[in-house]
């Protein structure tokens, strides 16, 4: 029943668009005639679904409500895009109004159909009205404040499929822009727009994986999570191998820090070990990445400084640890070989002949390094730490 009433909303929806559609072509009725069809048939049909008989047939109800939803996405978008008749800042508003009836909607009548399509509405409708201009910040500010309402919606009726959808789409928006316009932008803004959507994607799915009473859905809305925090070490990775970005060291190797600063906070405070196990190889991606390609004359000495600062953060990551009561165990107590095999960077920066020449900034981090690596080896009796860093620190002093 529920199926057949969800097929024939949809077939609603689609024979109002394609009547638009062959109107257009026949030229039966001005726009502004079709405009209003439209709007009447969607209008008529969330008040019929209001009164008290139709209720008595809920499925029905809410197929005819998603269908009107529908409808008056298509007309309003229609309006604007195909005759002109309203601007896009009211289409944009007309769109967003539309989606947050059918959240108000789906709550209501308890219905993720309803949900869903207003997610999809609502996700399409920048596109929609797209001008193919560079616009990052309205974007974005309006992506945000939908997947702050679709999480809300998500966590007060245990809809998880709402929480994945969101976080998909906006991925898929974020790639979108990055891809056709990061080079038109501030590189510190697109770092910025991937660490908020990274904080609030995982903060929705935590919620949601809380209220979660599937074991299944849980461990997948956890799964779903961490990918959520870790997009921002995926654009990272993606910076390091374009060259127009890389030649940025200071801020590409200062955000991956504070990725994995981040991680590691989410690893002790929710015990997400993953979390930090995932930073340190993304950290260790990014660093070979990156020296392994041609790089600016004082570049050197901005990844030996942060090299270093990468290796006392995953050396000392099980001793802050243990000082919140939360010891590491399986994958984040392995992320510690991260901090003697991030030595290689020393390998390979002491081949360059600039390096060379100022053998005291890179050979005393390299030393200090080795200490602290050899006194974490000690203290955890994790010798093959030390093993790992002594095999680089060779390396380095072989390859000058």
């Amino acid at each position: 029943m529920k199926m057949f009433s969800a097929i024939a909303g949809i077939a609603l929806a689609l024979a109002a668009v394609f009547f638009l559609r062959y109107s257009i072509d026949q030229g039966w009725l001005r726009p502004e005639i079709r405009v209003a069809i439209g709007l009447i048939t969607g209008i008529a049909l969330l008040v019929v679904c209001e009164l008290k008989a139709a209720r008595r047939y809920p499925t029905t109800a809410n197929a005819m409500d998603a269908s009107a939803i529908a409808i008056l996405f298509s007309t309003f978008f229609a309006a604007h895009a195909l005759w002109n008749l309203i601007p896009s800042g009211v289409t944009f508003g007309l769109l967003a109004l539309v989606t947050a009836v059918a959240v108000l909607l789906s709550i209501r009548r308890d219905s993720v159909f309803i949900a869903v399509l207003g997610l999809l509405g609502g996700f399409a409708t920048p596109i929609l009205l797209s001008t193919g201009a560079n616009q990052p910040i309205p974007l974005f500010t309006y992506l945000l404040l939908l997947n702050i309402g679709l999480a809300w919606v998500a966590w007060r009726k245990r809809w998880s499929v709402l929480t994945i959808l969101t976080l998909v789409l906006t991925a898929i928006y974020q790639w979108g822009w990055v891809i056709k316009f990061l080079g038109q932008s501030p590189l510190p803004l697109a770092m910025g727009i991937f660490l908020v959507f990274a904080i609030a994607g995982f903060i929705s799915l935590l919620f949601s994986a809380r209220g979660a009473t599937d074991s299944s859905a849980k461990q997948r809305l956890q799964y779903t999570g961490l990918m959520a925090a870790v997009m921002p070490l995926i654009f990272a990775v993606y910076l390091a191998a374009v060259p127009q970005y890389r030649e940025h060291a200071t801020l590409l190797f200062g955000f991956v820090l504070i990725i994995d600063i981040g991680l590691l906070a989410l690893t002790i405070g929710l015990g997400e070990e993953l979390a930090h196990a995932t930073g340190a190889v993304a950290t260790l991606l990014v660093m070979a990445i990156w020296v392994a390609q041609p790089y600016a004359s004082d570049a050197w000495m901005v990844a030996v400084g942060f090299t270093a600062a990468f290796v006392v953060l995953y050396a000392l990551a099980p001793l802050v640890a243990d000082r919140f009561s939360k010891p590491f165990s399986g994958v984040a107590a392995q992320a510690a070989y991260a901090a003697p095999t991030l030595l290689f960077a020393f390998a390979v920066l002491a081949r360059s002949p600039l390096a060379g020449d100022a053998p005291v900034k890179l050979f005393a981090p390299l030393f200090a390094l080795l200490v602290l690596i050899a006194w974490r080896a000690i203290t955890a009796e994790e010798f093959l730490l030390y093993f790992v860093a002594a095999f680089f620190g060779l390396a380095a002093s072989a390859s000058r």
